[in-house]
């Protein structure tokens, strides 16, 4: 069952869980999707703030798929910082931006 999906990382050798995850199917009332999108906002925090861009899907049948998401710090000519997404890769291919969700930053994977 896909919703027994997991997402995890190892900080400092410690195995850690991303605590957060929602399935979205619409924004303010609003339908964004038809098919079910899984949403963190600890993922985006924990790989810019800490620099960790190594997390595992976990799933029900204990398979896990490799997530490769880094975020670099940036800064604009107005000295305002902005992470920047510079990866992701799911089990090792590119994964590519839902065009239709940018404002969400929706990273989409197709195995």
């Amino acid at each position: 069952k896909i919703d027994s999906l997991q997402i995890f990382y190892y900080k400092n050798g410690v195995k850690n869980y991303i605590t957060d995850l929602k399935w979205l199917k619409e924004i303010g009332g609003n339908a964004i999707s038809t098919t079910n999108l899984l949403y963190s906002n600890q993922l985006s925090m924990i790989s810019g703030f800490e620099n960790i861009d190594q997390f595992f899907f976990q799933f029900p049948d204990n398979d896990i798929d490799t997530l490769s998401y880094n975020l670099t710090k940036q800064t604009n000519n107005t000295n305002c910082s902005y992470f920047q997404t510079t990866e992701n890769k799911y089990n090792g291919k590119n994964a590519t931006m839902e065009v239709s969700l940018s404002s969400l930053s929706v990273v989409k994977f197709v195995e």
